[in-house]
């Protein structure tokens, strides 16, 4: 049976990218076995293969779990394998996969071992892409709108403008999200990662001179208010123009 355990890992690298699949029947000189998650990163050159061994249990995995993992490992030639636990390994286990091929962890950590990745290849990147036809409408030069608006009513003509001067802080980050050099240039920080997410909520409530309060407790969350908000203002514009004009 699926656990949020292997819907949360798999998840993970399929936003990464990776082809993923999720309790795969895999043929072995012993027999089928069922991988909980599978996984293939074809833009590698190898196409490095992932094995994932999922275990929600109270107590920490074993050494004779650790055992079993790594002849499916040899079986199926995986590259590289997890054992992501609720409790991590026990020491004997740890030590057996000592400079392995495999590692043991808790989802928590799981999670961190990505983050950097998962920030910039698809947090980044999502809100980027959402917020392409928004930053487009907001730019004070662009020859489509500035065509279309010839034939828009005065009334129509003056909302344009109301919205891209209501907007133009929004399309402006949205902008900057779709290219890797965002954090960077808008916390001053050299890293992938905002180190303080508050840090970073406040800044982006700033600049958007507090029109908007995000909520978010984690960069998930703050990725679903930011593409709310930027379907929103997008829809603003869309509705004046009859379409998305940009699409």
């Amino acid at each position: 049976m699926l656990c949020n355990r292997q819907h949360g890992n798999a998840r993970i690298l399929n936003e990464l990218g990776l082809r993923v699949e999720i309790e795969k029947k895999v043929a072995t000189p012993r027999g089928s076995v069922e991988l909980d998650v599978f996984a293939v990163d074809e833009a590698s050159v190898d196409n490095i293969t992932y094995v994932i061994k999922c275990k929600n249990w109270s107590r920490s995995v074993n050494q004779s779990i650790v055992h079993s993992f790594t002849t499916v490992m040899h079986e199926v030639g995986a590259h590289i394998g997890f054992i992501v636990s609720k409790r991590g390994l026990q020491s004997g286990a740890r030590e057996y996969i000592r400079n392995t091929n495999i590692e043991g962890m808790t989802y928590a950590q799981f999670r961190q071992r990505y983050l950097g990745a998962w920030f910039s290849r698809y947090f980044m990147p999502t809100i980027g892409h959402a917020g392409d036809a928004l930053s487009q409408y907001v730019e004070p030069i662009n020859s489509r709108w500035f065509r279309m608006e010839a034939d828009l009513a005065p009334d129509a003509r003056a909302h344009l403008r109301e919205l891209q001067r209501h907007y133009a802080a929004l399309g402006f980050i949205a902008a900057m999200f779709a290219t890797s050099r965002f954090m960077q240039a808008f916390t001053g920080e050299p890293t992938d990662v905002p180190a303080d997410f508050d840090a970073i909520k406040n800044q982006l409530n700033e600049a958007l001179d507090g029109a908007v309060v995000f909520k978010a407790k984690y960069l998930r969350d703050l990725r679903d208010e930011l593409l709310t908000i930027i379907h929103t203002a997008t829809d603003e514009f869309n509705l004046i123009f009859g379409r998305n004009i940009f699409a």
